[in-house]
Parts: C-alpha cells; structure tokens; sequence
C-alpha cells in the first residue's frame, strides 16, 4: 500500500531533507487515518492499519505505542486468520522486544507461520520494508 511505502522511505532514510521526511510523515498519518476509518466498515483491514500506525510511532520515537499497536495488531491478525500480516506483525515485535525470550518466541512463531507458507523470514522483512532483523533494531 501507499503507506507501507512511505514508512520504508523514512526507515531506509530515503528522501532528500527533514522537511521532506516530515511530508512523508504527514502522508502516511494521512493514509493510516483514512485507513482506520475504512477499517471500521471492514474489520479484516485493522492489522494493516495497526501495522501502519505502529510503524509510524516507532519512526518518530515512541517506542511503547509501536509495541501497543503491533500487539493489538497480532490479536486481530490471529482473530481474521490471516498469517502474512501475523508475520510481519510478530516480526515487528522480535524487533522491538528487549528481553531475548520475547524476542525468541515471536522470531519462532513468525518462521512457524512462514514454513506452513512455504516463505523465509527475509522474505517479509523484505516486502515489509524492514530489511534484515537484527539484535539493536
């Protein structure tokens, strides 16, 4: 989606000034919040959104309502069945989790949803604009 877009032009620093950051910033909260209103018709939408919002907390700093959001996210995503936002939401979550066996069950249970799609962690960080998990994220 077009948000998913733009939080991977801010993660990976793409753009040319801060006051281009700051429009990418001001165009993704825009999508995400036409996003959470269409999400309210169409409930299946809510972990994208959720995936969204959290990512943007997390680019701006806010670090424990990236984790609220992702959280709240996997619920839905688990709630709808639906194992590609799952994925990238525990992925997120490894991520973002400090305590190693936090970080280890989400990391376990992302490449247990992954094998049964016959896909590789890289292969959603990638499409996730998340590029390689590592340990500082």
């Amino acid at each position: 989606s077009a948000s998913n877009v733009c939080v991977v032009l801010i993660a990976r620093e793409v753009y040319d000034s801060p006051k281009d950051r700051e429009q990418m910033l001001h165009t993704v909260r825009k999508l995400s919040r036409h996003g959470r209103t269409y999400a309210r018709s169409f409930p299946p939408m809510k972990p994208d959104v959720l995936t969204t919002s959290g990512d943007i907390a997390w680019l701006t700093g806010h670090r424990a309502r990236a984790v609220r959001c992702w959280e709240k996210g996997l619920a839905m995503a688990l709630r709808f069945a639906m194992p590609y936002q799952e994925t990238r939401l525990r992925l997120a979550l490894a991520q973002a989790y400090q305590d190693p066996e936090r970080k280890a069950a989400q990391l376990a249970a992302a490449e247990q949803v992954l094998g049964r799609l016959g896909l590789q962690t890289q292969d959603v960080l990638r499409l996730a604009g998340r590029g390689e998990l590592s340990e500082q994220s």
